[in-house]
C-alpha cells in the first residue's frame, strides 16, 4: 500500500510539475510574443525614422542646390550686366576722346583768329585759355572713365551679392554699407 501511495504521490508530483511547466510555457510564450511584437514595432518605427531622415536630407540637398543655382544665376547675370556696362562705358569714353580731339582742333585755331582780330594781350589770353581748357578736358575724360569703371564694379558687386530671405534686400536697407542714411 505504501507503494501505491508513493506511486500516486510521484504521479501527482509529476502531473503538478508538468502542469506548472505547461503554465510557465504558456506565460513565457506570451511574453516572448509580446516582446517580439514590441521589437517589430520598434523596427518599424526605426525604418520610418530613417526614411524621414533620408527625406529631410534630400529636401535639404534640393534646397541647397536650388539656392546655389539661384545665386550662381544671379552672379552670372551681374557679370553679364557688368560686361555690357563696361562696353557701353568704353564706347562712351571713345566717343568723348573723339569729341575732345575735335574740340582741340577747333581750339587750336582760336589763338590765331584772336591775334589777327584784336590786340596781343587778347591773343596771349586766348592761347593760355585754350591750352588750359585742353588739359582740363583730357583730365576730365580720364576721370570720367575711371569713375564709370568704379561705378560698374560697384554695381556688379551689388547685383551679385546673395540675398537672404530673412534679411531686407540690399536696396531696401535704411543705411548704406558705411552706416550712413541714403539720400
Amino acid at each position: 500500500m505504501i507503494y501505491t501511495h508513493v506511486a500516486a504521490g510521484i504521479v501527482a508530483a509529476a502531473l503538478a510539475a508538468w502542469g506548472t511547466w505547461q503554465v510557465q510555457d504558456w506565460r513565457l510564450s506570451g511574453q516572448v510574443e509580446q516582446a517580439q511584437e514590441q521589437k517589430a514595432q520598434a523596427e518599424r518605427a526605426l525604418v520610418l525614422e530613417q526614411q524621414d531622415r533620408k527625406d529631410q536630407l534630400l529636401r535639404a540637398r534640393a534646397s541647397a542646390l536650388e539656392t546655389y543655382t539661384r545665386m550662381e544665376a544671379q552672379k552670372n547675370a551681374a557679370i553679364d550686366k557688368q560686361t555690357q556696362r563696361a562696353e557701353a562705358n568704353r564706347l562712351a569714353a571713345q566717343q568723348l576722346r573723339t569729341d575732345v580731339d575735335g574740340l582741340h582742333g577747333q581750339l587750336a585755331t582760336v589763338p590765331a583768329r584772336i591775334a589777327a582780330a584784336t590786340s596781343a594781350a587778347v591773343a596771349d589770353y586766348a592761347a593760355t585759355a585754350t591750352k588750359l581748357f585742353g588739359q582740363c578736358t583730357r583730365e576730365y575724360a580720364a576721370m570720367a572713365e575711371r569713375a564709370d569703371g568704379h561705378a560698374n564694379d560697384v554695381q556688379a558687386l551689388i547685383e551679385a551679392w546673395p540675398e537672404n530671405p530673412s534679411q531686407p534686400a540690399a536696396g531696401n536697407t535704411t543705411k548704406d554699407h558705411h552706416g550712413r542714411q541714403p539720400n
